[in-house]
């Protein structure tokens, strides 16, 4: 059994800022806010990353706690990022990703409060999609022209 797994999704974009995303069988619907100049049919790119941050984040919580025979009523997750959108428009200066995100995670269980903080920091190391949104993971574009 091999350790490295590698994930694919495939997106294509006939019209306006509409995306179709498809993930093995799963498909999303991705697409900007009316007031961003979309048709507001799904979550923003944007979102799309804080809900990837914030299940990952939840999926990691529950993971790790059954690991530790740690009793978990209830997970929620609450990320938020913050973004000016003259950086994606080309504005000179003016960083174009997100400025800094916030998490809020609440957490229902009968556990001891230390002992949920030393899961959360053990989580917080261990997250795939928290460890690639802090470190630099190189992204390389390949052109390919039909």
């Amino acid at each position: 059994m091999s350790h490295v797994y590698v994930f694919k999704v495939e997106s294509t974009s006939k019209q306006g800022f509409k995306v179709d995303v498809r993930a093995r069988r799963h498909e999303i619907t991705v697409d900007e806010p009316k007031e961003l100049g979309g048709t507001d049919l799904g979550p923003n790119p944007i979102e799309l990353l804080l809900a990837s941050l914030a299940s990952c984040l939840s999926i990691a919580v529950r993971f790790h706690a059954s690991k530790r025979n740690i009793r978990l009523d209830e997970v929620s997750v609450e990320a938020s990022g913050e973004l000016d959108i003259r950086g994606f428009m080309g504005v000179e200066g003016i960083k174009p990703g997100l400025k800094k995100i916030e998490v809020l995670l609440k957490i229902k269980s009968p556990e001891p409060e230390e002992k949920l903080r030393e899961l959360l920091e053990f989580v917080e190391a261990h997250c795939p999609v928290a460890d690639t949104l802090r470190s630099t993971t190189p992204i390389k574009l390949n052109l390919v022209k039909d």
